[in-house]
């Protein structure tokens, strides 16, 4: 095992402490997000106190719009994607006809429920740490989406 990959397993369980005991804040808070930082990071999204997701991104405050906003399409909305799915029970067998292009073009029902996941996610809490460097960031993501555990990380998993 290399040392450097060595170096990051050792901090990724004090990372995911830190993460675990950051402060527990609104994804949206009117008039903006500006409590949230434009900075590199790791974050838990939280409904009624239960962990939903964790994810990556260089810039927290931009990728929690991505998810929530009206005007977000499948494609950075992809946790949204993920709770229609489930809400109208249409998984994701990699068919033309169960991709999420085709169902938001021609299943209403299915429009609706990402409108709704959407909404829904705006609503959520989160908990975020700053994190510039990538590798750190992907390890903690599949550290914390195991111990928590998150019901929209799978990696793969059915």
């Amino acid at each position: 095992m290399s040392t450097t990959f060595k170096t990051l397993l050792a901090q990724v369980e004090s990372q995911y402490t830190l993460l675990c005991r950051a402060r527990l804040r609104a994804v949206y808070e009117k008039p903006h997000r500006k409590h949230i930082p434009n900075e590199p990071g790791v974050y838990v999204l939280y409904e009624n106190g239960d962990a939903l997701y964790v994810g990556r991104t260089e810039d927290i405050r931009r990728r929690l719009g991505e998810h929530s906003l009206p005007g977000s399409d499948q494609y950075a909305a992809n946790l949204a994607i993920a709770v229609a799915r489930r809400e109208t029970c249409s998984p994701a067998d990699y068919t033309r006809e169960t991709s999420a292009g085709y169902l938001l073009k021609n299943n209403p029902q299915f429009q609706a429920a990402f409108s709704q996941a959407k909404a829904r996610i705006g609503r959520m809490r989160v908990r975020y740490t700053v994190e510039p460097d990538p590798d750190s960031r992907y390890l903690l993501v599949f550290y914390t989406a195991k111990e928590l555990p998150t019901r929209y990380n799978t990696f793969g998993e059915p």
